[in-house]
């Protein structure tokens, strides 16, 4: 009986070590890639753009190494999301993260990658604008919401700002094929990707719907004279159908 006790409490003990043990190493990478994503800031602050290039590189690879080796249950960034935008997807399949590798205090420039899990395999990538069309370039983006739509298609919401007063929202269709994810072909009313270009200084945005699905967005111009964008005080409505968000306004 004292054995069968001995032998209870030293497996007991064992589980707990190793739980502890996967709790710390949760810790350990966490620590890592914030010690190495400030490292990088500080560089870019400094004007030490040799350092900055080889530090991103390093954050960059852990960050995907991590991402490769590690199960989704495992993932714990309490600390690096606090440096980074993290977005995850309802059904835990999709994971993005964006960083700012700009060193400008007012504008952004960031930099994604994706992790998705299609039930059968981890594929971990950057994030880019597969169209590579000329005017749709507000693609650097923080990503922060994403949306299941259908199948293996997700919608996601960013934010970027382009300096002097100027900010905006973007909303893309993304679907994985061929072991990445890719825009969708003109289902934003006639576009690959929405756009809402504003001033800052208030809190209008690109807000989704799910039960709906359904994007709400004012309509904003710019004026002549200021060269800032204006809100022209229409409320435009795309409502997802057959693949394509089709425009009606309110």
């Amino acid at each position: 009986m004292r054995k069968f006790i001995f032998y209870s409490l030293l497996s007991i003990l064992s589980l707990s070590c190793n739980a502890q043990t996967k709790e710390n190493s949760k810790s350990d990478y966490d620590a890592e890639l914030v010690g190495l994503y400030e490292k990088f800031r500080d560089s870019l602050y400094n004007d030490d753009f040799t350092i900055s290039r080889k530090v991103i590189k390093e954050f960059k690879h852990k960050l995907y190494q991590i991402l490769e080796e590690t199960e989704s249950s495992n993932f714990k960034f309490d600390n690096l999301e606090q440096k980074i935008k993290i977005a995850s997807s309802e059904d835990k399949r999709l994971m993005i993260f964006s960083w700012n590798e700009s060193n400008g205090m007012n504008r952004r420039d960031y930099n994604s990658a994706f992790r998705y899990n299609d039930g059968n395999k981890v594929y971990v990538r950057d994030l880019v604008n597969t169209h590579k069309n000329p005017e749709v370039t507000d693609v650097n983006v923080g990503y922060f919401e994403i949306y299941t739509i259908e199948k293996n298609n997700y919608l996601v919401l960013g934010y970027g700002t382009y300096g002097g007063g100027q900010e905006f929202y973007t909303a893309r269709s993304l679907s994985f094929k061929k072991e990445t994810f890719s825009d969708c072909n003109a289902c934003f009313n006639g576009k690959n990707i929405l756009v809402l270009r504003k001033t800052r200084g208030n809190k209008d945005s690109i807000i989704y719907n799910p039960e709906r699905m359904s994007l709400t967005y004012p309509e904003y111009i710019e004026d002549e004279k200021s060269g800032f964008m204006k809100p022209t005080g229409r409320i435009i409505t795309l409502s997802y159908k057959n693949g394509m968000f089709s425009m009606g306004i309110e």
